[in-house]
């Protein structure tokens, strides 16, 4: 009998204890909110990312607590998500940069490399539509090149990269030269 009572109360024991939270590296991001997160203990959306993993900071209790768990309580159809307006990037809090997930790599990489590289194309093709000398352009550019240049970055890009790029592409390529 004594030994049944020590394992049920090293079970109880083991229940109660909370290891020391272990600090945040990456978050999302958009707002805990805008997954349909909300605080558990309040059920309100004034939330943020915790300092803290698996945690959500909610302004109102002034805790760090778990939060609902909103789209991530199960599979999440990334391309549905999309069309939401959600996107999965994460910020790195250690680097400092937006990390976003490579298909083919199946790892999130920095953002930067080929975004970037998509934007400077873009607008070299708007300064060769609009007659722009200098700033960056080549003695030998041409129009085709670096759309084809551009459509090559393109597909390296992931499904957020490309709506965000289309966007960006002619927003530059339909604005008035002055």
């Amino acid at each position: 009998m004594t030994e049944l009572k020590n394992k049920l109360k090293f079970i109880a024991d083991q229940e109660e204890y909370t290891p020391e939270p272990k600090k945040r590296t990456w978050h999302y991001t958009q707002k805990p909110y805008e997954y349909e997160m909300t605080c558990d203990k309040c059920n309100g959306n004034n939330i943020e990312w915790s300092e803290y993993e698996g945690k959500i900071w909610c302004y109102d209790c002034k805790i760090d607590t778990k939060g609902t768990e909103g789209v991530f309580s199960g599979p999440i159809p990334i391309q549905c998500a999309a069309i939401l307006g959600m996107r999965f990037d994460r910020w790195d809090m250690v680097n400092k940069q937006v990390l976003t997930y490579d298909d083919e790599k199946k790892e999130y990489v920095p953002r930067s490399t080929h975004f970037s590289m998509y934007k400077q194309l873009v607008n070299k093709i708007k300064q060769l539509r609009d007659g722009v000398k200098g700033n960056g352009m080549l003695p030998g550019d041409d129009e085709e090149k670096i759309i084809e240049a551009s459509d090559e970055i393109f597909e390296k890009l992931s499904g957020d990269e490309k709506a965000e790029a289309l966007k960006y592409a002619d927003k530059i390529l339909n604005e008035k030269t002055t």
